[in-house]
């Protein structure tokens, strides 16, 4: 009998997943509302540059992608649960740092706090989940795990847009950092002592000589991808030839090929790289990048366009975009559904076409004049069907054919690059939107037709390269 299969189906399983799926919950309000809140962030902080304070946004995104695979290693080491409550506090630590900052830098580091916890719940919160069910319910609790995060963002914008309207953008940070306290207790009282080990790993993790993780490699591929994130981020800032920049990607690219050689030969690498011959994992994975740069850098757009042009409240905000993560979160739990029938080639697909077709009717269709029903809210509707159809299915996409053994560092894998790619589409969108307020719609149009082009892109990889059938739906 697995350990899975010796839990007691009573409470145990089922309050697992509810706690693991609304911990990943908070992660698109740290996200989402961050994007939301950046107008009344920037107001706060008038002193300081857009570019500056774009930091509090993308700074998050580039610890979590640096931080994510070492959060793998230590929930497929150590205990799950444990690393799941440790980063819940790591997390609800940073939003009160954020939440109380003084002075930009402050509220920089709270949101970087915040990515590392952020690394740690992402990966802990998947085994926390899969660990207690039969293996056979691994790719339904996979899928439910993955519309969480389309089910918080459903609800971050009104939330977030409420906060704003009634209260200060800190009480928005100061209510993750509540929520991430009450998921702590509602683990420690539901689920904790009860719990399995993840698999191939005992309570204290491993032990022996040849069972010691690869510090080098730690050190190494947290460098090379915090190198290139920064690189990503600082492109639009400090100019894509400049020598900063020239200088942060060629040492991040100088130091893979050396994290790749030493992976190769650890018996504990950072992450086992031939998850990466397993073509539905490679496949989700690379389509996964150019979801996630659409899927982020609209947070991003939008609000800056219905405040800076249409003279929208917050409150008007939040409501205004409520309709794309309503349909992407109970859509997906829909799509977990439908992609046990007819897989994940066909549901991918039509979610990338939605995505285009939203791209591209906002290019088309958006102009200075308000009119939310005739030319925003058709294309908010697509964006939501393509969520639905691509957000949460890539990601159990990239999971179905793994062995249970490797969840812990096949999904941190995969958000790391998940995290890049939403670093990168905020770096795209604020490049494309420029410093200047003086003319919203053109930069609008540049971010859409940049977004349009990617979602293309996508598209053709996934027809091209996406297997016909999987080895586990």
């Amino acid at each position: 009998m697995t350990a899975a299969a010796a839990v007691p189906k009573t409470t145990g399983n089922r309050a697992a997943l509810l706690v693991a799926v609304a911990s990943m919950g908070l992660m698109p309000v740290a996200v989402t509302g961050a994007n939301l809140a950046f107008p009344a962030i920037e107001s706060s902080f008038a002193e300081a540059s857009r570019s500056t304070l774009s930091w509090s946004l993308s700074g998050y995104s580039i610890v979590i992608a640096a931080f994510t695979l070492l959060g793998g290693q230590l929930t497929d080491r150590l205990d799950s649960g444990r690393m799941f409550k440790i980063g819940l506090v790591v997390f609800g630590l940073g939003s009160l740092l954020a939440g109380a900052a003084p002075e930009p830098l402050t509220l920089i580091a709270g949101r970087c706090v915040q990515g590392i916890g952020g690394a740690l719940v992402v990966p802990a919160s998947l085994v926390v989940a899969t660990s207690r069910y039969p293996v056979e319910r691994h790719p339904f609790v996979i899928g439910v795990w993955t519309a969480s995060f389309p089910l918080g963002s459903s609800f971050a914008p009104s939330i977030t847009a409420v906060i704003l309207q009634l209260a200060s953008w800190r009480w928005m940070f100061f209510a993750t950092c509540l929520l991430a306290a009450a998921a702590w207790v509602a683990f420690k009282v539901a689920v904790d002592g009860v719990a399995p080990t993840p698999p191939g790993a005992s309570e204290s993790g491993p032990t022996g000589a040849s069972n010691m993780p690869d510090f080098f490699g730690v050190i190494l591929g947290t460098t090379a991808v915090g190198l290139l994130s920064l690189g990503i981020v600082q492109g639009p800032r400090w100019g894509w030839t400049s020598f900063s920049v020239v200088g942060v990607l060629t040492l991040a690219l100088a130091l893979f090929p050396v994290f790749v050689w030493r992976s190769r030969r650890h018996p504990r690498p950072l992450i086992n790289l031939d998850l990466f011959k397993i073509r539905t994992f490679s496949v989700a994975t690379i389509v996964n990048v150019f979801i996630s740069v659409a899927g982020t850098a609209v947070w991003l757009i939008w609000p800056l366009f219905l405040i800076n042009e249409w003279d929208y409240s917050q409150i008007e905000v939040g409501l205004a975009i409520t309709p794309t993560p309503v349909i992407a979160g109970f859509g997906s739990l829909a799509i977990v559904k439908l992609t046990e029938r007819i897989g994940f080639r066909l549901v991918l697909t039509v979610g990338l076409i939605a995505l285009a077709l939203g791209n591209l009717w906002f290019l088309v269709m958006l102009e200075g004049e308000p009119n939310y029903v005739g030319r925003f809210l058709p294309g908010i509707i697509l964006f939501g069907i393509g969520m639905a159809c691509t957000f949460a299915p890539v990601n159990a996409a990239a999971m179905v054919d793994l062995d249970v053994a490797e969840y812990g560092q096949g999904n941190a894998g995969f958000n790391t690059i998940r995290s890049l790619a939403s670093a990168l589409g905020i770096a795209g969108a604020i490049a494309a939107l420029g410093d200047s307020d003086a003319d919203i719609v053109a930069g609008v149009d540049r971010a859409f037709l940049l977004l349009l082009i990617v979602v293309v892109a996508g598209l053709a990889a996934m027809v091209a390269a996406w297997p016909k059938t999987a080895a586990r739906q």
